[in-house]
């Protein structure tokens, strides 16, 4: 997130506006997706802040091999220069326990 995203170090939180691209996205109970990108707010606890989990994602694609093997996800998202990037996810990188992650 850039430096104007940030307050006291931390992320700032504004509830995005009507993106049609949200549309029928149902999310995890206490996750909300703002205009800085994806923040967790503890449901059991009315004065926590949200807390940043990452930038502006968007799934915008799934991918898979002429055999209909190797799936992926196309992954867009804007670099620290805030121009958009695209990444074709390999979506074994799911599965697991995550080691693959590191």
């Amino acid at each position: 997130m850039s430096e104007s995203n940030l307050v006291d170090g931390k992320a700032k939180f504004q509830k995005a506006q009507s993106d049609t691209f949200y549309k029928g996205v149902n999310l995890v109970e206490g996750f909300e997706i703002g205009v800085n990108g994806l923040f967790y707010k503890d449901p059991n606890n009315e004065n926590a802040a949200p807390v940043p989990i990452c930038s502006d994602l968007k799934v915008s694609a799934i991918t898979c091999d002429t055999e209909a093997n190797n799936w992926g996800y196309v992954l867009e998202f804007k670099d620290r220069l805030g121009r958009l990037k695209k990444w074709v996810m390999p979506a074994e990188l799911l599965g697991g326990r995550g080691d693959t992650l590191h």
